[in-house]
């Protein structure tokens, strides 16, 4: 029987524990979230369907709103295949929203912004409930400190110096629209907002923001890297488990972006 060509677009938000996977793309020798919606989805339409991301997550990172486009058959309509999906799914991902969309939209090409979200429990005992989405910080932040860091961040920079594959990044501008330093109880949260991310870029910033806070990096060095784009990270990625990328906004379809 000759395959049946794709008639339709789809666009859908998915949501995901990266615990124990190996990010969100394809990859020969790990589970990724990717293999999985894809399997989904072949089990649901009887032939492969592939995948476009907004961007792609690091191995232990979490996503509330991610958001992908597929192509597929015209078969269904976007309930019965998030519905579908979902049945089919791993019990770390799910697809919390689906709508039919423009034959030439993109979720990655076509993002406004996005917001990532990275915890950091500050507690001298750990917290085995919340390990996997947070990083355990035996002392307390300087939180006065991060503030005043992450107001450096923000604007238009060449992010270059925090990439960890600087040499391999033709553009590293990116707008930074906010960076938020919230205090909840015993966790602080760092809300990154930009119109596009570098690979590893919210770690790399996070590991730099801590730093800052506990005296290890000047300010003058921070502004340094935000200026220079010979110098190299000033800090260690913070770990992945804390980062969770929050939402993806678009002009056309503002339904994907995920409410937090």
């Amino acid at each position: 029987m000759a395959k049946r060509e794709a008639s339709v677009r789809f666009a859908a938000v998915v949501e995901y524990d990266g615990t124990g996977l190996g990010g969100w793309q394809l990859q020969p020798n790990a589970l990724t979230v990717q293999q999985f919606v894809e399997s989904s989805l072949e089990g649901l339409y009887g032939q492969p369907v592939r995948v476009h991301a907004s961007g792609r997550t690091d191995a232990g990172v979490h996503a509330r709103g991610q958001v992908i486009h597929f192509d597929a058959r015209d078969d269904y309509d976007a309930r019965i295949v998030l519905n579908a999906a979902n049945a089919r799914l791993d019990s770390r991902v799910a697809i919390v929203k689906a709508i039919k969309v423009d034959r030439d939209f993109h979720a990655r090409y076509h993002a406004l912004r996005k917001e990532y979200e990275y915890r950091i429990l500050c507690s001298y005992a750990p917290s085995p409930l919340r390990s996997s989405f947070t990083w355990h910080r035996p002392k307390a932040l300087n939180v006065e400190a991060l503030r005043d860091a992450a107001q450096m961040l923000e604007g238009e920079h060449d992010f270059r110096s925090f990439a960890t594959e600087p040499d391999n990044i033709k553009d590293s501008v990116r707008t930074m629209h906010y960076v938020r330093v919230l205090e909840e109880s015993d966790e602080i949260r760092i809300l990154f907002c930009a119109n596009g991310f570098l690979y590893n870029l919210v770690r790399s910033l996070t590991g730099a923001l801590v730093m800052y806070s506990t005296g290890g990096i000047e300010r003058s060095k921070l502004l340094s890297c935000l200026s220079n784009t010979n110098s190299r990270q000033p800090a260690p990625l913070a770990p992945a488990n804390g980062l969770t990328l929050n939402w993806v906004e678009y002009d056309k379809y503002p339904q994907l972006k995920r409410e937090v």
